[in-house]
């Protein structure tokens, strides 16, 4: 049987899941991070993202729902001392720490809670020094979905 090519796009992002219009990748360059389909062609195709508010602790609540946040949040909820955490996710922060870089951008997930779709490690950096409220990145067809975080 002749082998097919692995999907890709946008240089080395490679498909592990889909539901519905909610297809997670896999960027080798941020081994931990999802980032939804709509996200991939927001990035490549220019769609609009409107930036909001969200209230922290509700996003992290609602959150422990995701196949992702076991990552970073303990059973209890509480986010994991860097030193519980995967070495990916460590890199990952140690990244975010140093980097501005773009605010993260939150979805519904395919277990119908709030997903971190790209910035977990700022998310949770910012989460961890005790900011209430982060600003995020939402697509604009979601804000009503999402409208419980917003502050």
């Amino acid at each position: 049987m002749p082998q097919r090519p692995v999907p890709t796009m946008a240089d080395n992002l490679i498909l592990i899941f889909g539901y519905g219009d909610n297809f997670l990748f896999h960027n080798p360059y941020d081994r931990i991070s999802g980032l939804s389909l709509q996200g991939i062609f927001g990035i490549v195709h220019g769609m609009d993202y409107v930036e909001v508010d969200v209230d922290v602790q509700k996003v992290l609540e609602d959150w422990r729902g995701s196949l992702r946040a076991h990552v970073w949040l303990a059973p209890d909820g509480r986010i994991r001392d860097l030193d519980d955490l995967p070495d990916s996710a460590r890199e990952s922060l140690m990244d975010a720490r140093k980097e501005a870089g773009e605010p993260p951008i939150l979805g519904i997930g395919i277990t119908d809670c709030v997903e971190i779709c790209t910035g977990a490690a700022r998310f949770m950096m910012q989460a961890a020094r005790g900011d209430t409220t982060i600003t995020v990145r939402i697509r604009p067809k979601q804000q009503s979905d999402l409208k419980d975080f917003i502050v």
